[in-house]
């Protein structure tokens, strides 16, 4: 291995800055932390289901879950109606197989909300 150089080293060489990139606060953090502490216990429960979240004392981001995706409507990024409880399993369903789930009577009522912030989301544009 001789000769080698790790990144920083080839960083410094070329004369780059060496601090690692730290992304600027979106206030989401905040905004998780407000929604927590002010929702009683007893209403710490999944949007989906209605089942209480496993664990209802610690505020996990996977809780907090986007009805609209972040990247195609940041304007509702911290729009506290855009953000619901669901458990971690749920997260990652409708993050990921939305399409999947979309005739699941079970997910009708988040599909729906879905549509109201769609067309909320159009009247302020």
């Amino acid at each position: 291995m001789v000769g080698k150089k790790c990144a920083r080293c080839k960083r410094i060489e070329r004369g780059k800055n060496t601090k690692p990139y730290r992304r600027k606060p979106s206030g989401e953090g905040d905004l998780f932390k407000e929604i927590w502490e002010s929702t009683p216990i007893e209403e710490r429960v999944s949007f989906v289901t209605g089942l209480p979240l496993p664990d209802v004392n610690n505020a996990y981001s996977y809780y907090f879950s986007h009805v609209l995706k972040k990247g195609s409507y940041k304007h509702f990024r911290l729009y506290k109606k855009n953000i619901v409880f669901m458990t971690l399993e749920e997260h990652n369903t409708w993050e990921i197989n939305q399409y999947k789930i979309k005739d699941d009577p079970m997910w009708s009522h988040v599909f729906k909300l879905k549509e109201e912030l769609i067309n909320e989301y159009k009247e302020r544009l």
